[in-house]
């Protein structure tokens, strides 16, 4: 494929990516970013002698980014060092009570059942049940994109359709939580999992109970200088395959005619294009 002009909308996580796979199959690239720093939602900010991340606080699924660099040939190591989590957080209950979520399944199981009226053995096949909707969805559902046909007509999918049942679409969040634990703690902690993505776990399907498994039994992480490290580190490579940045870039509007994009509107300036990713 000839090489393209190709303007990026954000300079998020999903920004940065798109940036480096692109630029290294030998494009054009530049990332309009409105803010001054890249990063996004995986932004910080730095205060009276203090750094905190402005997004998430943990890192999971590893491997994604890992073959993102792998994809580029880089080596993972040269910028990040990623640390497991023992503890994934603690959570505290208007009783008083504490529940630390180990990262060790048999020591959370364990926890659960000296803090709350729920046995290990229970949490323990919560998580098994978790592990199946990840078994089942996650090639079709994470690795796949919904606009190819191919996503659909393999065996993966098909195993997914006809265990559909087993997937648990049929009954919310909380429901399906209810059903494996007895004390409230508990289903609070697992419900709470729907905030993940912005859900509500009294409306959202049970198969979001699949990041359970993404955290506890494949693992947290954090990477040393905080999730904030991640965008500097993707910003950086970025940088070294090509990219060109523009910070404080306010993109007002995409321009098309004809159904073709054909470039952008930022800083009240226009700017043609042959492709616009939007990580908006």
């Amino acid at each position: 494929m000839a090489a393209k002009k190709i303007g990026i909308i954000g300079a998020g996580l999903g920004g940065l990516s798109a940036a480096i796979r692109l630029a290294y199959s030998g494009n054009e690239v530049t990332v309009f970013e409105k803010n001054d720093l890249p990063g996004g939602k995986a932004g910080e900010i730095n205060f009276d002698g203090f750094r905190f991340d402005t997004g998430p606080s943990l890192l999971t699924m590893p491997f994604v980014i890992k073959e993102l660099f792998e994809s580029v040939d880089e080596n993972i190591d040269n910028y990040l060092q990623l640390n497991k989590l023992d503890v994934l957080c603690k959570y505290f209950y208007p009783d008083g009570s504490i529940l630390n979520a180990y990262s060790d399944t048999i020591k959370f199981s364990e926890e659960v059942e000296r803090v709350t009226i729920d046995s290990k053995e229970s949490v323990l096949n919560y998580l098994e049940y978790s592990k199946q909707i990840y078994d089942l969805t996650a090639e079709l559902f994470l690795y796949k994109s919904f606009r190819e046909v191919d996503t659909f007509l393999n065996s993966s999918a098909l195993s997914t359709l006809i265990n559909l049942r087993k997937i648990d679409p049929f009954r919310t969040m909380h429901q399906a939580n209810s059903e494996f634990f007895k004390d409230e703690k508990t289903v609070q902690l697992f419900d709470r999992y729907a905030t993940y993505n912005g859900s509500n776990p009294f409306k959202a399907p049970a198969t979001l109970n699949i990041i359970q498994h993404v955290e506890y039994n494949l693992g947290a992480y954090v990477p040393e200088g905080g999730i904030y490290s991640i965008s500097d580190a993707l910003y950086k490579l970025a940088v070294k395959k090509g990219v060109e940045f523009q910070f404080n870039a306010d993109v007002k509007k995409i321009e098309y005619s004809h159904k073709k994009v054909n470039g952008i509107i930022v800083n009240d300036e226009s700017k043609n294009f042959d492709v616009i990713v939007s990580n908006a």
